[in-house]
């Protein structure tokens, strides 16, 4: 699944807002992104994952140079709302969610970018490593830590994946 260029902005604003929890330092991201690759590439207008690894590294520096990569809240760029016609189906459904949020954000960095791009944007595999530029296999076995790092972080709260 190629994304077309008039879509890059959404993906990578919601990639940024996920993986920094702040939807206005998400924004400002994406912008410096989009000037230093279309001041860099002129006409030659580059795929996602050019686009992807700028925005990452501007994402990576900006908390580098703050000396950390603070446990971010997820809240404002997950919505919480819920379409359970039962109340208490959906006051439960609510809290496991936000138990998730609460987890994404306490998880490593490349743990979080890597269920983001697989379970948030839907990437497949294969366009995980291209974006990434890592091999399918190294893309496996980040997804299976990730996911192991959640699992754990849930059962500690008490909370019982889907």
């Amino acid at each position: 699944m190629e994304l077309a260029p008039e879509d890059y902005p959404k993906r990578l604003f919601s990639c940024a807002a996920a993986l920094t929890g702040d939807s206005e330092l998400a924004a400002d991201l994406v912008n410096t992104c989009y000037t230093r690759v279309l001041t860099a590439r002129g006409d030659n207008l580059p795929g996602f994952g050019y686009f992807y690894r700028t925005l990452r590294n501007l994402i990576y520096d900006h908390f580098r140079s703050r000396k950390n990569f603070r446990e971010v809240s997820l809240e404002t760029v997950i919505p919480l709302k819920n379409d359970c016609a039962d109340p208490q189906e959906a006051a439960l459904e609510a809290e496991r969610k936000k138990h998730v949020i609460e987890a994404m954000g306490l998880i490593a960095p490349k743990q979080r970018e890597i269920l983001i791009l697989r379970h948030f944007e839907q990437l497949s595999y294969k366009e995980i490593a291209e974006v990434l530029q890592i091999p399918h296999g190294t893309v496996m076995s980040r997804l299976y830590n990730a996911r192991k790092a959640m699992l754990s972080l849930l059962r500690e709260r008490g909370v019982e994946p889907l």
